[in-house]
């Protein structure tokens, strides 16, 4: 009996002790353990029990969810994940739904605020596989900027191989937050941004700084170099505040806290854990009804449809005919469709030299992707015959705009990067843009080929 007691104990707290880092790109598990009673982190080789799959808490880099932040009214604060999801949904056009997610309420003096943190499914069901590889069941997803120990107002800077993250944390939930890249805007205007959107929702002052640094950069000397200019601007802006500073996974984890219920602790969210939940969970009568109401409105749309169409058919069925015996004719002797069907064919040619037999436009797509800031959306894309390439979309604020012609103009095969329109909306204060910017490659490429026509 007392064998067994100690198995349940032993199980049921560690989960608590152990907890396996995913990478930033999600392409690498690392164990860590937790025995001592100090809190401290140490990593581990492998899973100590193979007998069974032993529980775990799955801890993501900062920065893995999408966060985003919508004002509550407070008569409709039971509403509030539902108010999350419609924002959620609009600004990353996909269905909350299909992810984990978690929302809360904070009261500040400005009134309430809901803020949200989602993960899509095919990240977490990666993660998911790969700890189960290791013998490990993931009990709960461990978010750094929505579990810090701290419960006073803090900054949170996270200085990170591909960008330097900065979140205001108020009530252990980020009210305020800024992704720099590298090469982008300094870190201090970052802070100072930070800082002024949590005034302007009249947040509480942060009363302590905390400056982690992340492991494995290209140049090991980057990581404190980066943590060294955080730290002198945030001396800069908030003097007198105790600074705080961390380095690895191991690091972190000794300032987060691990709750009992989590991110995806059962109860919390819709997400399951397996394609097979997904298939053996019925529908609850509101999913039934949201699934059977466009299905009949399909249906009923074939039906009018099909009417339609027989009707047509058999009152100009006769005309219809008619005319199309006299377009053939038309088509045939007239030179301007001729025309048509060639120039429609050359362009055809084009694009197939231009794509599928030009690799570097590909590697032209993968560097315009790299380019662009999580917050810059693009609309429209022109390719021109002169190398030129004209961009157009909406970002942000100005900040993330300044951070994507950074990005421009540091890029590999990218240069001359202007600005030729710029304009801010006023229902949600973005910019509406348009760059232009020449792509080395393509330029040459066309060079050659007007060359070889003269």
């Amino acid at each position: 009996m007392k064998n067994m007691l100690r198995k349940l104990s032993s199980m049921r707290e560690s989960h608590t002790n152990t907890a396996l880092s995913i990478g930033v790109n999600g392409d690498g598990v690392a164990i860590y353990t937790s025995s001592k009673p100090d809190g401290t982190w140490q990593l581990s080789d492998e899973n100590e029990d193979t007998s069974s799959d032993a529980p775990c808490v799955v801890f993501f880099p900062p920065g893995t969810a999408a966060l985003r932040r919508s004002p509550i009214p407070q008569d409709t604060i039971k509403e509030a994940k539902a108010i999350l999801d419609a924002e959620t949904e609009r600004t990353l056009i996909r269905n909350p739904a299909l992810g984990g997610e978690e929302t809360r309420v904070i009261s500040l003096n400005r009134g309430f605020y809901g803020i949200t943190a989602w993960i899509p499914s095919e990240q977490l069901y990666q993660s998911f596989e790969q700890c189960k590889s290791k013998g490990f069941l993931p009990k709960t997803v461990l978010l750094p900027e929505f579990n810090l120990a701290s419960t006073a107002p803090l900054l949170f800077i996270c200085c990170m191989h591909r960008a330097v993250n900065i979140y205001f944390i108020s009530n252990g939930s980020p009210l305020s937050w800024q992704s720099l890249p590298r090469g982008g805007p300094s870190i201090k205007s970052g802070i100072r941004t930070v800082l002024d959107e949590a005034l302007e929702l009249e947040g509480p002052q942060p009363q302590h700084v905390l400056i982690w640094e992340s492991e494995g950069f290209p140049p090991p000397e980057e990581a404190p170099r980066l943590a060294e200019e955080s730290e002198a601007a945030a001396r800069k802006l908030l003097p007198g505040k105790k600074i705080i500073r961390e380095k690895g996974t191991d690091g972190l984890l000794a300032r987060v806290k691990i709750p009992r219920s989590g991110f995806i602790s059962q109860g919390k969210t819709a997400f399951r854990t397996s394609i097979n939940q997904w298939l053996s969970t019925p529908l609850s009568g509101r999913e039934t009804a949201r699934l059977l109401i466009p299905v009949s409105c399909a249906i009923i749309s074939c039906l009018i449809l099909f009417m339609a169409v027989v009707n047509l058919y058999k009152d100009e069925a006769a005309v219809l005919e008619k005319k199309a015996s006299q377009l053939k004719i038309m088509a045939a002797r007239s030179d301007t469709a001729t025309k048509l069907i060639r120039t429609l064919g050359e362009r055809r040619r084009d694009i197939l030299r231009y794509t599928t037999g030009k690799p570097f436009v590909l590697d032209m797509f993968k560097q315009l992707n790299a380019a662009v800031p999580n917050e810059v959306k693009i609309s429209n894309l022109k390719l021109g015959r002169s190398g030129e390439i004209s961009v157009s979309g909406e970002a942000f604020n100005e900040v993330s705009l300044i951070s994507f012609m950074t990005n421009l103009n540091t890029a590999e095969d990218f240069n001359k990067a202007e600005l030729t329109t710029m304009s801010r909306q006023k229902r949600n204060k973005s910019v509406m843009f348009v760059v232009v910017f020449e792509y080395t490659p393509w330029k040459i490429f066309f060079r050659q080929e007007n060359e070889a026509e003269q």
